[in-house]
């Protein structure tokens, strides 16, 4: 059903439909066996068609689960397979299918063999069945009195027609169910009773009164026993017809096939479709059974269904805007033509939080939660009816919170708090989950942080903003800090530049911001008085935070310096760029003073890996030593050029500095410094030493140099 729900499997190309069936199963599932409950063949022929080998089997707990199984590549349509190894099987005289074998059981506790066993130890195991002649065996009929549904959970069918006897105008009732996903009855009325309300009723009133019945014993069966559908008939089950024993029990298998059009006519959807204003409003049928009515109980009501005998409504209806729904306490944006329910009940991203929606379909919801992927058809948009927790709810919560349990429940209390202005604990147990990215609800509770932002006070809104960047995507992200800058542009302090700083570790975050501020600046003609002051702070505390960034964030700077048309600004990248430099540099630290030479065992210094060239001029020797020595000018370039190499004293040899020159001019001698460490390989740099330049004018070459970051052979000049 989910296949069928993504991709039309009548008309779509095979290649669309193998990536579906790969998606849904994980892309690696190679074998599947059904044993439980009964399948189509055009089931198993699809799956084996895509790769996978479905096979068809039968068990029961007495024989230790497997009995027989279809073998790889020889299913049988409708067959169950033969003998596993180590079983032996035979049809009896009567049909029935009998077992034996050391996986069968010894027998029933306090139950004589005689009572259990056939002659031999032949296990009878109530089913009739035929074999071919190459032993596979397929079952015809149940000769004890119980079936199984598609889910293969086990049914007595008479022990839910007996709940039947106390009601008047009842005659014979048979369920309907084996190997189905859910139960349906035939009700033949009590047409011979001329004192029966029956003959006074109108069509209408029949339905209302039989329907009422079936809610009253659905009251006494589990949900899986539960009757969705019932059709009235219109003559006795009879032994002319072949449909009871001599002593007036149901030949089922003979009924099922007498009135086979009318049972089926009860299968021939799975849901409910209701009409609101022209859209179609689709209930699983599930649905109904879990809550005991008939699928004839959900009717139409002013802004929404309801089902009366519940004495439970549901606000549903279109709003104004296109696509745009009220279901519940939520809004919600639709895509499709057609409101699906099941996504609803089955998806915790849509339900939590609506307290209508859950009041509508009782706690069990929290049961019927499916690991699928968002629907795309479906979106939370806003809030609609704000309701607190109550008193119990709370409570309920602490002690959740207490356990240290995380539940849907749970999740769904903290949300609705978290969204009214309790936020005590509630935070807390959110990070509990967000902490562990291998909890179940870890993407759940993400997404409703996301939508949480919207619907909360300022403070709480910086608390869960911290939750988004540590824990979302760079794209959800980006989402929701364009969304929180439109709403107020205050948000971002220098508190939350720091955080996010610290959390941000991809560039992708980074190339946003720089995107983000160009953006703004087109935009915003008052620099000073719009978020442009924090947002360019949080590039330099980007870099500072994350040296590999340093680079990017400074190019990115200096190209506001180039071209000054705007003297705050100016001042405020200025202001950025010192901030980076020291950051970078005080990450980096001060020179080593001393290094042991691991061969030797000998100390040595800064000055002991200097080797000069001869000929060089004294100031410039002075000039060039004392930079390398008393700064990390050389182990500051070595990083930003190697992109990450960080270089200490003990890492170059003694004598492991050449310096050389390379160029002398009037106004700059420019000469190579040649690095060859222990390890790390070997490193070029040049060094320019200004003789006769304005500092302005080389500040400016610097500036073009940095902005640029490349020459015209895309090498670099300057880190």
């Amino acid at each position: 059903d989910y296949i069928t729900s993504k991709v039309d499997i009548e008309v779509e190309d095979h290649q669309k439909i193998n990536k579906q069936v790969d998606e849904v199963t994980g892309g690696k599932l190679k074998w599947g066996l059904s044993a439980a409950g009964y399948l189509p063949p055009d089931i198993f022929r699809f799956f084996q068609s895509y790769g996978i080998e479905l096979m068809s089997g039968f068990g029961m707990t007495e024989a230790t689960g497997g009995i027989t199984m279809t073998p790889p590549k020889k299913y049988k349509p409708s067959s169950l397979g033969k003998a596993l190894p180590g079983i032996e099987i035979k049809v009896g005289e009567d049909g029935e299918l009998l077992v034996k074998g050391p996986y069968v059981m010894l027998g029933y506790y306090k139950t004589e063999d005689s009572e259990t066993f056939a002659e031999d130890g032949w296990l009878p195991t109530g089913d009739i069945m035929k074999m071919d002649e190459d032993g596979f065996i397929e079952i015809i009929d149940r000769k004890k009195e119980i079936y199984k549904n598609i889910k293969g959970e086990t049914i007595a069918p008479q022990k839910i027609e007996n709940l039947f006897r106390d009601f008047e105008n009842i005659k014979q009732v048979f369920l309907a169910g084996d190997h189905r996903q859910f139960n349906t009855v035939l009700i033949y009325p009590d047409y011979g009773d001329e004192e029966s309300l029956f003959h006074n009723l109108d069509e209408k009133q029949k339905q209302e009164y039989y329907s009422s019945v079936i809610v009253t014993v659905n009251k006494f069966l589990a949900p899986f026993e539960r009757i969705l559908d019932y059709r009235l008939i219109d003559r006795p089950f009879s032994d002319k017809q072949g449909e009871l024993t001599p002593k007036g029990t149901y030949k089922r298998k003979m009924i099922e096939n007498n009135f086979a059009d009318l049972i089926e006519s009860m299968y021939v959807a799975n849901k409910t479709s209701i009409f609101i204003n022209g859209t179609e409003v689709r209930i699983p049928n599930w649905f109904l059974r879990e809550k005991g009515c008939l699928s004839r109980d959900v009717v139409l009501i002013e802004n929404g269904i309801a089902i009366p005998k519940l004495n439970l409504s549901l606000t549903l209806s279109k709003q104004s805007e296109e696509n745009f729904y009220q279901i519940g306490s939520y809004s919600y944006i639709i895509s499709s033509h057609f409101v699906d329910l099941q996504l609803f009940l089955t998806d915790p991203n849509l339900w939590i939080g609506n307290n209508e929606l859950i009041e509508f379909t009782g706690k069990s919801i929290v049961q019927w939660y499916r690991q699928t992927k968002e629907s795309a058809q479906i979106a939370f948009h806003s809030v609609i009816k704000e309701v607190a927790p109550s008193e119990n709810e709370k409570n309920q919560f602490n002690k959740i919170f207490s356990a240290n349990e995380f539940s849907l429940q749970g999740i769904h209390i903290a949300f609705i708090s978290l969204c009214t202005g309790e936020s005590e604990n509630i935070i807390k147990y959110f990070q509990m989950i967000l902490n562990d990215v291998r909890n179940q609800h870890y993407k759940l509770v993400l997404n409703l942080l996301a939508r949480a932002i919207f619907l909360t006070e300022k403070d709480t809104q910086k608390k869960l903003f911290v939750e988004i960047i540590k824990h979302a995507d760079d794209k959800r992200f980006e989402e929701i800090f364009s969304s929180l800058m439109k709403t107020d542009s205050s948000f971002l302090d220098e508190e939350l530049v720091q955080i996010i700083a610290l959390n941000s570790k991809s560039e992708n975050r980074l190339i946003f911001f720089e995107n983000y501020i160009n953006s703004e600046l087109k935009k915003s003609p008052q620099i000073a008085k719009s978020i442009i002051h924090s947002l360019f702070k949080l590039i330099s505390a980007f870099g500072v935070t994350h040296p590999r960034f340093y680079r990017r964030a400074r190019r990115f700077l200096f190209h506001f310096t180039i071209l000054p048309n705007d003297k705050f600004l100016i001042e405020l990248v200025n202001e950025c760029i010192d901030t980076l430099t020291k950051g970078l540099r005080g990450w980096i630290g001060a020179n080593q003073r001393i290094a042991v030479d691991v061969e030797t065992g000998e100390e040595y210094s800064w000055e002991d890996v200097l080797t000069f060239e001869e000929g060089i001029d004294a100031d410039d020797f002075v000039r060039i030593k004392n930079s390398i020595v008393k700064t990390a000018v050389v182990r500051e370039a070595i990083f930003l050029f190697a992109k990450g190499v960080q270089l200490r004293l003990d890492d170059v040899l003694p004598g492991g500095i050449w310096i050389s020159l390379v160029d002398s001019r009037n106004d700059k001698s420019i000469y190579r410094i040649t690095v060859q460490t222990r390890f790390q390989g070997a490193f070029d740099l040049t060094i320019h030493l200004n003789k006769n330049l304005p500092p302005a004018i080389v500040k400016e070459e610097i500036k073009w140099l940095i902005a640029a970051g490349t020459d015209s052979k895309n090498e670099r000049l300057l880190p």
